[in-house]
């Protein structure tokens, strides 16, 4: 969730996810929130607090691809988690899709790997439809 701020090129943005259990229930299992800076057009900086206390700032550019845009953001401050050294978040925006891809450095894995993805897909059934 987004909400851009009124005066200023920020915006303000939650991101929670959830895991199902074996038991088929779905439990809280990661919330994050923060901001979205743009220092300039072609710069982005994403400021975030998480909920299990870790605090990351991270930056990257722009750049389009066929029928879309990549963004490449990398760690420049991972703090209060001394587990994680670095962190790398991509996003891929290309026709109806947008594709997260995260992955973390950490004191056990010290190469950046593979942490998670998502992949969302535009309905076409939603009147122009919503990502």
């Amino acid at each position: 969730m987004f909400q851009q701020h009124e005066t200023q090129p920020i915006l303000q943005y939650q991101q929670r996810t959830w895991k199902q259990m074996p038991d088929g229930n779905i439990q809280p299992a990661h919330w994050e929130t923060g901001f979205w800076r743009f220092p300039s057009v072609a710069e982005v900086e994403v400021l975030n607090a998480q909920s299990g206390g870790r605090v990351e700032v991270a930056h990257g550019t722009w750049s389009t691809i066929d029928t879309g845009f990549l963004l490449c953001l990398d760690s420049v401050l991972v703090a209060n988690d001394p587990r994680v050294q670095q962190t790398r978040r991509v996003f891929t925006f290309q026709a109806n899709q947008l594709r997260y891809d995260m992955q973390m450095a950490t004191t056990a894995v010290v190469q950046l790997t593979g942490h998670l993805q998502a992949e969302r897909k535009r309905k076409d059934d939603l009147g122009g439809g919503c990502l």
